[in-house]
């Protein structure tokens, strides 16, 4: 099988390119446009939320499509990476809790925080209870990827120092937003399917250039993380440059550019694996497998925690 840039991006290519492949780009087409058109509504909902200490409020595409002034929206409430409750926010100003996971934080008052408001003081206790039963792993939750994740953003907003400064993850209405595609890559073979990017980054000054997180737990293998990387990004630019205009544009949009730039953004797929020998052995071979065809002008590497 060629595991080059170029093999992996033929595969992707041959999916999308696909009569089943069509309907899919035609169906996410639909969906970033009308997620586009509710940035400015995004906006303002999201204003009307104060930020809390050790939480990240996250929303998907699917959620975003029906953001209404009318009817708000939901957003997702998370810590460390795992959703603890939810709150909807609405022109009127309300902004209503309600838990989530109640297998993992039913001890702490759970069922008395539902239907209050955000700032009630009982939310605030309710979340900050949360971040510190998984601080101190009193709670486990099933999910370490998404803790990771969750670290990945924080280091990039945070702008720790050294490469951090220099990226930022590509957010909607200030949320982390999981770019979501046509195809997905979680097997060895890329498929087509209701897929979505781990993390989506702007790079450099101006965030002209475009960087794909493919991110794995401690633990998780490791020899096809590069693949699986190089598929998204591959069927993102194939998304950039379709031949519909006006989707192309919602989608760049979607990515924080207020225009198509006049030349493609350096494109970057990167691993975000737990850093010891093995994976460093394992990532530096997939590196080598993959660059030498390489029509994409995609730059492969890793990064390790």
């Amino acid at each position: 099988m060629n595991d080059t840039v170029n093999g992996v991006a033929e595969r992707v290519h041959s999916l999308l390119k696909s009569g089943e492949g069509k309907e899919q780009i035609v169906r996410f087409n639909q969906l970033v446009a009308r997620v586009e058109s509710k940035i400015p509504t995004l906006r303002g909902l999201r204003k009307k939320l104060h930020r809390r200490a050790g939480v990240h409020l996250y929303i998907n595409a699917s959620g975003a499509q029906n953001a209404t002034d009318g009817r708000g929206v939901r957003m997702s409430v998370r810590v460390h990476g795992c959703e603890c409750g939810t709150v909807k926010v609405d022109s009127d100003k309300k902004r209503t809790f309600a838990p989530s996971n109640r297998c993992l934080f039913e001890r702490y008052d759970y069922d008395k925080v539902r239907g209050l408001e955000w700032e009630d003081p009982a939310v605030a206790r309710f979340i900050k209870a949360c971040v510190d039963a998984i601080d101190s792993n009193e709670v486990k939750t099933g999910r370490p990827e998404a803790s990771v994740e969750s670290d990945l953003i924080f280091r990039m907003k945070s702008g720790s120092g050294g490469s951090w400064r220099l990226q930022q993850p590509v957010c909607l209405a200030g949320m982390p937003l999981q770019v979501p595609l046509p195809i997905t890559a979680s097997r060895p073979e890329p498929r087509l399917g209701d897929g979505h990017i781990d993390v989506l980054a702007r790079l450099g000054r101006g965030g002209k250039g475009l960087r794909v997180y493919e991110v794995k737990a401690p633990g998780a293998r490791v020899e096809k993380v590069l693949n699986q990387a190089v598929a998204y990004l591959v069927a993102l630019k194939f998304l950039l440059t379709q031949d519909d205009a006006v989707a192309r544009r919602a989608w760049w949009r979607l990515l924080e550019f207020s225009k198509q730039p006049n030349h493609m953004p350096r494109l970057e797929a990167f691993a975000y694996v737990a850093d010891n020998p093995e994976n460093r052995s394992r990532l530096a071979k997939a590196c080598r497998k993959l660059a030498p065809a390489n029509r994409e002008n995609i730059f492969v590497d890793a990064m390790f925690y």
